[in-house]
């Protein structure tokens, strides 16, 4: 009825593990042997060009919806998400609830473009396939964004 906690390290990789939970200690080994590093899948809807400076900051998600952060050293950060369910769609709509937008063209799609109270630009527009969506926000100039959105899925030059 104890709490197992186990700590390893791999230190070819420079990564440490921790479990934790209601295990044997015969059980947590086992856990352990099993873990395996796997190749991150990179998203085929991610920008490819992004504003000098910005670097990439993380990836979180999952199979049918992320958000890639790129970070400046000042600390300003531009943030992309892709979704292919209602949940993005749900999440943009109580975000920019109250912003005005204007119209705006993304590789001859039309695209919506918000400023918000703090000075951050919003973009989103809809994905390739029915019912995804793309959402790009961060401190940057209208053009920035659009060049930023126009990119995605394309392979830097």
């Amino acid at each position: 009825g104890e709490s197992c906690v186990l700590i390893w390290t791999d230190d070819e990789q420079h990564l440490m593990f921790v479990l934790i939970g209601h295990f044997t200690e015969k059980e947590a080994l086992r856990i352990a042997e099993s873990v395996r590093l796997m190749p991150l899948r990179t998203p085929p809807h991610r920008p490819g060009w992004v504003p000098e400076g910005y670097v990439f900051g993380g990836l979180t998600g999952g199979k049918t919806s992320f958000q890639i952060d790129y970070n400046l050293e000042d600390g300003a950060s531009i943030y992309f998400r892709y979704g292919e369910d209602s949940s993005l769609r749900e999440e943009l709509q109580e975000a920019l609830e109250g912003l005005t937008f204007e119209t705006v063209q993304v590789d001859g799609q039309t695209a919506r473009l918000y400023t918000d109270t703090e000075g951050i630009r919003h973009l989103t527009w809809d994905g390739s396939k029915p019912g995804s969506d793309y959402w790009l926000s961060g401190p940057l100039n209208a053009e920035e964004l659009i060049q930023i959105a126009e990119s995605v899925g394309k392979q830097q030059e």
